[in-house]
């Protein structure tokens, strides 16, 4: 890692993520909210980060100043970077939702729609900062839509594409805004505090939500002369494959992630310094973590310090593990350990190993962790300056295609583990995404394994499905929303229930940068299968079409796409195997619009991928 950029309620720059001081106690940013309090809600706190007057939506403004931030240290570290293959892997939760919430606003009220709201209403919306903020075209560009654990899946990812040598520099971060329909949701959902967020206290009752984005530039060995500001050595994750919204209270999906990423930078537990927490403040993510430090036996009197880094930022989202992954380096750097907001008694699990006050402590290994709506869990190994072994990436092929599926009954209880009830209150979207698993699996054996994952590629991701949702509480804001479909609302509820369909507990992530989704969750899995995230990997194309879209759409220019879901499974070192060159470049091509770029998505476009990665030749068009 040579470079990184960052932007949060407590400032601009890496520093000022971490003002802490050997003996001082840590400070929270989390304040009362005015916007949030005009929106109606009971509980209007947020971190809100320092934006000037916003042209644009917020989220692409936090991503933009994130991005320059960390070009800006390229250019003194890596001065031909821009010449380089770059490769950019965001994540988000919310990704472009203010502006959708303009173009609902705008439709409701019989308006016009902004030709900007429009722009910028899809997940992706915030990503047309990217070339200019960098001055450049990617090499390849992915958009993880994994809720709260976002960005350490992107920085993961990077991570792949640098050790395999697809790219010479990754920036690998995440970024999110707040606004109404995510904070009203969250307290909606009975988990925001009334006072201020008190990570793994005894008395803890809930989050604040942040702001901000973070970009970190990791390069491949010897790229740069500058001081190493540390190395990403150890990346896993996993599915909890249960509940859509509440962790696994056993903390045994989140130990698994931390314990694949353990094993994958050849670190023991013990030999960790520092344990850079999710810890929300919410009372059952605290404790199911708490109970995942316990399976690692990470909580060992003495051992590696734990910190809550929400507590001061607030809950930030698809940024959160970025900015906290920045924090926990810069605290290394500076030979500390850090403090962690919060008032009142801590968890007896703990003990002393949440400080009150910031303590002098040697640099070494940090143990990230991350956790998410649709029980998505990531962690990152962190190090300081050191040789990483090459690992060559393993074959990938495509074992089997499904069909098209457009007809959400098509579930089946027999080849899943939802059960009829439960499926019948599937919004359209995720029905279709589980539909399409389980018609795979009538077909092919699909292991129940914590080696198998899932990942979904969509453009549209949920917008239908929010605008849905917003309209239940128009007209009386959104301290009104729904609890019980607030959840759904997130993309990555179709990968997590998907993942409990098949009781796989692999890793489980959306991702749609653009039009090309579908060819970007094929390249997302061929490259995690073939760096041994996992061993074999669901892939599913989904597309939920109507007029919010259609909005969404005409303002690129771009055409309709067909309502459903198709899936195919790829696997290590079995089946047709896939080529990465021509998929990559197929991505590419379809990414940028250019003329004979084809245009349609889902399953079509899916199959394209397979069939040019599978050939000899190049990956031209028809």
């Amino acid at each position: 890692m040579i470079a990184a950029g960052a932007i949060s309620a407590l400032g601009v720059g890496r520093a000022s993520l971490v003002p802490w001081r050997i003996g001082e106690a840590a400070l929270t940013a989390v304040r009362e909210d005015s916007e949030l309090a005009a929106e109606g809600l009971v509980r209007a706190r947020c971190a809100r980060a320092p934006l000037g007057p916003a042209s644009r939506d917020r989220a692409a403004e936090l991503l933009g100043s994130a991005l320059s931030e960390v070009a800006g240290e390229l250019d003194a570290v890596l001065p031909r970077w821009r010449g380089l293959r770059v490769g950019v892997a965001l994540g988000s939760s919310s990704g472009g939702l203010r502006s959708l919430v303009a173009l609902l606003d705008a439709r409701a009220a019989g308006r016009d729609v902004p030709r900007d709201a429009a722009l910028g209403a899809p997940y992706f919306g915030p990503l047309d900062v990217v070339g200019g903020a960098l001055g450049l075209a990617p090499e390849v560009a992915v958009l993880v839509l994994g809720a709260c654990a976002s960005s350490a899946l992107a920085i993961g990812l990077g991570r792949c594409w640098v050790a395999a040598g697809h790219v010479d520099v990754a920036l690998a971060g995440g970024f999110d805004a707040v606004g109404g329909f995510v904070a009203g949701g969250f307290e909606a959902l009975g988990v925001v505090t009334g006072a201020a967020p008190a990570p793994f206290r005894v008395r803890r009752d809930g989050l604040a939500l942040g702001e901000g984005a973070g970009v970190v530039a990791l390069a491949r060995d010897g790229l740069s002369a500058a001081p190493c500001l540390g190395v990403v050595s150890g990346f896993g994750a996993s599915a909890d494959a249960g509940h859509p919204t509440a962790p696994d209270s056993s903390g045994a999906g989140l130990a698994l992630a931390a314990r694949q990423a353990l094993a994958d930078a050849r670190t023991e537990t013990n030999r960790l310094q520092l344990i850079s927490a999710h810890g929300t403040g919410t009372i059952l993510n605290d404790a199911a973590e708490l109970r995942a430090l316990q399976r690692l036996g990470a909580l060992a009197a003495g051992g590696a310090r734990v910190h809550a880094a929400k507590g001061e930022l607030g809950h930030t989202l698809g940024a959160a593990g970025v900015l906290e992954t920045i924090a926990a380096l810069e605290a290394g750097r500076r030979g500390l350990a850090p403090p962690s907001a919060g008032c009142g008694e801590v968890e007896p699990a703990l003990g002393s190993l949440l400080l009150e006050r910031a303590e002098r402590r040697a640099r070494g290994p940090v143990l990230k962790l991350a956790a998410a709506f649709g029980g998505a869990n990531a962690a990152l190994v962190l190090d300081g300056p050191q040789e990483e072994a090459a690992r060559p990436p393993r074959a990938v092929g495509v074992v089997a295609v499904g069909r098209d599926i457009h007809d959400p009954l098509e579930i089946r209880q027999a080849h899943g583990r939802l059960d009829s009830a439960r499926a019948a209150r599937l919004e359209l979207p995720l029905a279709l995404a589980v539909a399409a698993t389980m018609r795979l699996a009538e077909h092919q054996s699909i292991a129940a394994s914590p080696r198998v994952g899932v990942v979904v590629g969509t453009a549209t991701a949920t917008l239908e499905l929010d605008a849905r949702y917003a309209e239940r509480y128009r007209g009386r804001g959104p301290r009104h929303a729904d609890p019980r479909r607030f959840p759904a609302t997130s993309p990555n509820l179709a990968p997590g229930l998907c993942a409990a369909a098949l009781g796989c507990r692999g890793p489980a992530l959306a991702v749609g940068a653009g039009l090309a989704a579908p060819l970007e969750a094929l390249l997302v899995a061929l490259d995690l299968a073939a760096a041994g995230v996992a061993d074999a990997f669901v892939v599913v194309a989904l597309e939920e079409w109507g007029a919010v879209s259609q909005q969404a759409w005409a303002a690129r220019g771009w055409a309709e796409l067909p309502t459903r879901a198709t899936a195919v499974l790829v696997e290590a070192g079995a089946g047709r195997a896939l080529r990465r060159e021509p998929l990559a470049e197929a991505l590419r091509v379809a990414a940028s619009g250019a003329p004979g770029a084809p245009i349609r998505g889902g399953g079509d476009l899916l199959r394209e991928g397979i069939r040019v990665a599978s050939l000899a030749g190049g990956p031209g068009f028809p």
